[in-house]
């Protein structure tokens, strides 16, 4: 565990108080949030341990939405297909126009995407 440490292998989770409208937020040890952490991409997981923070669940990483043919439509670095938010890598952005067409709001990781998250799950 020593090593892990000194690696920064291991970060400190942040306490907070809960409210009324925490109880059902995620847990930061939870098999999602972790597997979300573990496979975006490394400019996303800052923003990342702040929507886990803010209660918001934890999104697909890698998420591919497929045309009725089985073919892949459009491709996002993180999605949350319940809200139909989409967040694209700086080389997924052309795919935007895309995702909008189908009805899903798409940001870039360049943009302000934690608050297009925050927002779309009706946090200030």
């Amino acid at each position: 565990i020593a090593e892990g440490v000194a690696a920064g292998l291991y970060e400190q989770v942040g306490w907070h108080r809960l409210t009324q409208g925490d109880r059902d937020a995620p847990h930061p040890d939870s098999s999602e949030w972790q597997a979300a952490l573990a496979e975006a991409v490394l400019e996303a997981v800052d923003g990342l341990r702040r929507l886990m923070a803010q209660g918001i669940t934890a999104p697909v990483v890698g998420y591919e939405w497929t045309e009725t043919g089985g073919a892949i439509g459009a491709e996002a670095e993180l999605a949350w297909a319940g809200t139909h938010l989409a967040i694209l890598r700086a080389d997924q952005a052309e795919q935007a126009p895309g995702w909008q067409a189908i009805g899903w709001t798409a940001s870039t990781l360049v943009e302000d995407w934690v608050a297009a998250v925050l927002t779309a799950f009706g946090r200030p």
